[in-house]
């Protein structure tokens, strides 16, 4: 009965007295073995939303000649913001954007310095 409570999703209250679903912290994702799990700050807020944990995404952004490309392929999302703004995962407008990702050491190494010439796109595979 633990491990199902676990791996469901709970609810917190929000200010509203809404219900909003959020992840459990038992269930989050662990890199896997040789990967890094990488926080990138992705350009869309919006987007971000739409991600769960164990999503696969592409990561766009600047290439080191300077063109726009893919700089990571098929990653898998390991956490998302935590939707309870009042002190969650992360609570300012800003951390909205951060994911964690499984990344390659070398896709890491993309992520970085992709992230630091420009902001990086996700776009969401389908499942």
């Amino acid at each position: 009965m633990a491990a199902a409570l676990a791996a469901a999703a709970v609810f917190v209250a929000v200010g509203d007295n809404r219900a909003m679903p959020t992840a459990a912290p038992e269930a989050e994702l662990q890199p896997q073995a040789g990967r890094v799990g990488l926080p990138v700050r992705a350009a869309d807020a919006g987007v971000v939303a739409l991600l769960q944990p164990g999503d696969e995404v592409d990561v766009l952004g600047v290439l080191t000649d300077g063109v726009t490309g893919v700089v990571a392929s098929a990653v898998q999302v390991l956490r998302v913001p935590d939707i309870d703004s009042a002190g969650g995962f992360l609570s300012s407008a800003a951390d909205r954007t951060l994911v964690v990702l499984d990344a390659s050491p070398a896709d890491a190494v993309r992520l970085a310095a992709a992230q630091s010439a420009g902001p990086l796109t996700i776009a969401i595979r389908p499942a």
